[in-house]
């Protein structure tokens, strides 16, 4: 399956460039978007992916790019929408980046978050299973990561695919919702997240330094919670 289109325009997109030309051929967002040649090699899919990160509408154009060349519609881009499993996975996905830094450092407070965090969520979001939370299987099936799993394929040098593709159509799905709903689904994990350090601190607060205290105290007046917001998570510690 060829991931980018054919043309028969003579254009410097399908030309073989010399080393010096090569440089003046870099990928360019406006030209990508405009010939949809995202996929066409492992240097221009690497760019794309990073363009991605920092530009809504580019995003939003190879994702869609990516779903027409794999399904030959664009049913689903015209109105998107996701399931529960979506929901919970994206859900997992943006509240386990809020923890990732201090969990890489072995901070035991985010450590012990992470590793509660999907009974948390399905606790909160009825008729799904922790089974369900699952980035690679949930990958392999939402219809827009495996449209990109399909036209990426091992043409990257990304060392995480899959977390990459997922933050892509985390940003899709979002950059598709009303304003109010994508801002809802932010708060909704930063408060979930908020809350369930919260208890996790307060669970190990005997253990707990002085300095450690003073500081998630502070980021937690910071961030305007109180310790009501979340007594009930101590069932899961």
């Amino acid at each position: 399956m060829l991931c980018f289109p054919h043309s028969h325009q003579s254009t410097n997109s399908y030309m073989k460039y010399s080393s010096v030309d090569d440089v003046i051929s870099m990928p360019d967002a406006d030209e990508l978007v405009k010939h949809g040649n995202f996929f066409r090699d492992k240097t221009t899919i690497n760019y794309a992916l990073e363009q991605a990160k920092e530009n809504e509408s580019f995003n939003a154009v190879m994702i869609e790019r990516a779903y027409f060349v794999v399904n030959e519609n664009n049913s689903y881009t015209k109105n998107p929408v996701f399931n529960k499993i979506d929901e919970v996975n994206i859900i997992a996905r943006k509240a386990s980046k809020l923890l990732q830094d201090e969990i890489d450092k072995g901070n035991s407070n985010y450590v012990t978050a992470g590793a509660i965090l999907d009974q948390l969520i399905v606790a909160d979001v009825k008729g799904v299973s922790v089974m369900d939370i699952n980035n690679s299987d949930w990958v392999a099936n939402n219809p827009l990561t495996k449209a990109m799993i399909s036209c990426i394929g091992a043409n990257h040098d990304q060392p995480n695919i899959n977390a990459v593709i997922s933050d892509r159509v985390i940003q899709y799905y979002q950059y598709k919702m009303e304003e109010r709903a994508s801002l809802d689904l932010d708060n909704y994990v930063k408060g979930l997240t908020d809350a369930l350090l919260l208890t996790v601190f307060a669970s190990n607060v005997e253990t707990s330094t002085a300095t450690d205290r003073a500081g998630f105290y502070r980021e937690l007046r910071e961030m305007g919670n109180t310790p009501s917001d979340a007594m009930h998570i101590k069932n899961y510690l």
